[in-house]
């Protein structure tokens, strides 16, 4: 098996085990989920926010909006749009044809080590989330003014070649977090551990624990 495989196997496992909610049910639990942790990780305001399949809200650190569609697993729209215009948008068109990707249906192998693993782990996350090797950035909005120990704007990064609604929703949660390096780096930290863990015991991966969501942190909203 070589290193293209083995890394294919890690980002379906990861794909399937966090981020293909079915049932319409699922796919509230984790939109509403996503919502309600948003202030937790960009250190904002709570937000008394109840995400749905289809709905705007603010991005309070930049001071812009971010406007989106899930039709499906695989339709989508988004925007981020200031008061006085759209920014940048994407579509995700299922009907059209992409490069075919081999959807491995292998395990993992056990005689790569966790050590191994974890290197997977990592660079399949990278790709997916924290850096997309396919991405825009937003140099120019809002009017966030990043300090010594906070990213910057160009630090955004947008992919736009992911076809699953629920990785971009998580990706771009990822990336608004402009707060302070540190605070990416631990996030980064708490989701690679999830993801390897999960991995290892072939378990799926909730949305509380996806989010890290704390309902304490948002009991009074």
């Amino acid at each position: 098996m070589n290193d293209q495989e083995r890394l294919a196997i890690v980002w379906n496992q990861i794909e399937r085990l966090a981020f293909k909610p079915a049932s319409t049910t699922e796919q509230k639990s984790w939109l509403s989920i996503c919502g309600k942790s948003l202030h937790q990780l960009w250190e904002c305001d709570p937000i008394s926010l109840h995400l749905s399949k289809c709905m705007s809200f603010d991005i309070p650190l930049l001071g812009v909006e971010w406007d989106y569609r899930i039709e499906s697993l695989t339709k989508y729209s988004l925007a981020i749009k200031t008061s006085k215009s759209t920014l940048w948008t994407i579509h995700c068109d299922p009907q059209y044809e992409v490069k075919p990707v081999l959807a491995p249906s292998e395990r993992y192998p056990n005689a790569m080590g966790n050590q191994q693993l974890e290197k997977d782990v990592t660079t399949v996350l990278d790709g997916m989330l924290f850096h997309p090797c396919c991405h825009s950035h937003l140099e120019e909005i809002g009017s966030w003014a990043a300090g010594n120990s906070s990213p910057n704007l160009h630090d955004i990064r947008i992919s736009s070649a992911e076809p699953n609604p629920f990785i971009f929703m998580f990706q771009l949660r990822f990336q608004f977090c402009i707060i302070s390096i540190k605070k990416r780096e631990e996030e980064k930290s708490r989701i690679t551990t999830l993801f390897l863990n999960a991995i290892k015991t072939g378990s799926n991966v909730p949305p509380s624990n996806l989010f890290g969501f704390r309902l304490s942190a948002v009991s009074s909203l």
